[in-house]
C-alpha cells in the first residue's frame, strides 16, 4: 500500500492508466465515427459516451489505484472516476497534458484540511472529564478525536451528557472524508462498548461521574486540544481505543499479521454489536475469537478454549471451567450455524461479546509486553506458539490484567455468569 503522490509518481502506474484511457477513447471513437462517419467528433457528445462507459472502467481505475492506497485512503473511487472523465477522457485526445492535468487533480483533493461534524459513537456511562479533547488516533494525515459531549453553541443542543462523540480530521477529499466517517463510526461504537464491558460493575460505582461537559469543538473550524483540569485520568483500558485504531488501518504488508488479525476482530465485533439476531451476533463475536488465535491445521475448538484459559484464568485448577466453558460457546455458535435454536440466546450473545473483549484485550497486553522484553511478535506464529508454552504456567501472562470475563465460569451458583453492565453502544 502506498501513499498517493509515491503512486502517482510510479512510471508503471501512469502507463497503466495512460494504457487504460487510451482503450476507452479509442471505444469512443469507434462508437461515434461508426455513427455518423461523415461528422467530427462533439466533444460534449464524447463526453456524454464517456460517462455512460464509466461503470465499466470502474473496476480497471480501483485495480490501478484505490486497491494500491494506503488506509484510510485519502481519496476514493468517486474522485479519480471524476478526475478521468474530465482530464484522461477529455475531447480531443491529449495524452500528455491529460495525464498532468489528472494527477493535478488527485493531489488537489487532498490539499485542504477537512474537519467532519461531530458523531455520535457511544451512549452509556463513560462520561468522563478526561476523555474530552483526546486524540485517540494520529497517523498523518489522519486524526480521530474524542469529545464527551457538544458545546451549547450547537443546534439541537445535546441533554444526554452521557453520549460521547468523534469527529475526523485529515487532508483529504470530501468524499474520503465522508467514507472515512461511515467506516469508523460503527468501530468506535464497538470499541467504547469493549471498553464498557472490560471496566466491569465495580469500577463504575467507584467513580463520580460529572453532570455535564464541557464542548471543545468551533462550528466548522479545527479541531483543538485544550488543557484539562480534570488529573483523573482516562479509564484504564482506553488505552485499547487506539492501538486497535492502529491495527484496523494498518497496511501489512503479510497475508497474516497481527495487525490483519486484530483488525479482522475488531471488524467482527463490530458487525456482532449491529446485529438484531443474537444467534448471528454470538457466531460474530466467536469469529473474532477465532481470528484471534486460530492456527492451521489444529483444532479450532481446543485451540480456543485453551487461548481463553491461558490468557484470562491466574488459577490452574480454575483452568478447566475455563476451557469447557469456551467450548460451550463454540458449540452454541456451532448450533446456530446449523439452523439449531439455542437455550438463553441473549445471554450467550452478551458472554461471547464479553469474552472476545477480554481476549482482544489480553493479546494486546501480552503482545505490547514481549515488545518490552524485546522480543517483538512479528508474526501471529511467534505470539501464539509463546501463548501456548504458558498453558501450564500459574497465573496470567506478564502484562495480562485481570477481566470480568473470569466471572462467566468462576460466579456462584445464583449469581449468574454475566453482570449487567447497563452499557450499550448506539
Amino acid at each position: 500500500m502506498r501513499r498517493l503522490d509515491e503512486l502517482l509518481d510510479d512510471k508503471n502506474v501512469l502507463a497503466e492508466l495512460t494504457a487504460a484511457a487510451t482503450e476507452w477513447l479509442g471505444r469512443i471513437r469507434s462508437d461515434l465515427e461508426g455513427a455518423a462517419p461523415d461528422e467530427p467528433i462533439d466533444p460534449d457528445v464524447a463526453r456524454m459516451l464517456a460517462a455512460l462507459l464509466s461503470r465499466e472502467y470502474e473496476p480497471t481505475l480501483e485495480r490501478i489505484i484505490i486497491d494500491r492506497l494506503e488506509r484510510p485512503r485519502v481519496c476514493v473511487l468517486e474522485d479519480v472516476k471524476h478526475a478521468c472523465l474530465n482530464h484522461l477522457m477529455a475531447w480531443p485526445p491529449d495524452p500528455a497534458a491529460g495525464m498532468a492535468a489528472f494527477r493535478q487533480f488527485l493531489l488537489g483533493v487532498k490539499a485542504a484540511e477537512r474537519s467532519s461534524d461531530p458523531f455520535p459513537v457511544f451512549t452509556g456511562r463513560l462520561r468522563f472529564a478526561s476523555i474530552e479533547n483526546r486524540c485517540f488516533w494520529n497517523e498523518s494525515p489522519w486524526f480521530i478525536w474524542i469529545v464527551g459531549a457538544l458545546p451549547a453553541s450547537w443546534e439541537p443542543v445535546v441533554e444526554a451528557p452521557e453520549t460521547i462523540y468523534a469527529a475526523v480530521q485529515g487532508s483529504c477529499s470530501p468524499a474520503a472524508l465522508s467514507a472515512l466517517v461511515s467506516e469508523v463510526q460503527p468501530v468506535l461504537t464497538s470499541l467504547f462498548t469493549t471498553c464498557s464491558l472490560l471496566l466491569g460493575e465495580e469500577y463504575f460505582e467507584s467513580v463520580n461521574l460529572p453532570d455535564r461537559l464541557p464542548g471543545c469543538l468551533e462550528r466548522g473550524g479545527p479541531l483543538q486540544a485544550e488543557n484539562l483540569t480534570d488529573d483523573s485520568g482516562p479509564p484504564p483500558c482506553f488505552w485499547l481505543i487506539p492501538k486497535c485504531l492502529k491495527a484496523y488501518f494498518a497496511n501489512p504488508t503479510k497475508k497474516d499479521s497481527i495487525d490483519r488479525r486484530i483488525r479482522n476482530a475488531v471488524h467482527l465485533l463490530a458487525e456482532s454489536d449491529r446485529q438484531q439476531h443474537h444467534g448471528v451476533a454470538l457466531t460474530l463475536s466467536v469469529a473474532a475469537m477465532e481470528a484471534l488465535v486460530s492456527r492451521k491445521g489444529e483444532a479450532i475448538a481446543s485451540l480456543l478454549a485453551d487461548a481463553v484459559a491461558t490468557m484470562l484464568e491466574p488459577n490452574p485448577g480454575k483452568r478447566t471451567d475455563a476451557v469447557e466453558f469456551a467450548k460451550s460457546l463454540y458449540d452454541a455458535r456451532s448450533q446456530v450455524l446449523h439452523g439449531s435454536a439455542i437455550e438463553a440466546e441473549h445471554d450467550r450473545r452478551d458472554e461471547a461479546r464479553l469474552l472476545a473483549s477480554a481476549l482482544l484485550q489480553a493479546m494486546l497486553q501480552r503482545r505490547e509486553m514481549m515488545r518490552r522484553l524485546g522480543s517483538d511478535p512479528d508474526t501471529p506464529e511467534k505470539l501464539l506458539e509463546e501463548i501456548k508454552g504458558l498453558k501450564f504456567s500459574s497465573g496470567l501472562p506478564a502484562g495480562v490484567t485481570e477481566s470480568p470475563a473470569r466471572k462467566l465460569w468462576t460466579a456462584e451458583p445464583g449469581e449468574g455468569g454475566l453482570h449487567d453492565f447497563g452499557t450499550k453502544g448506539k
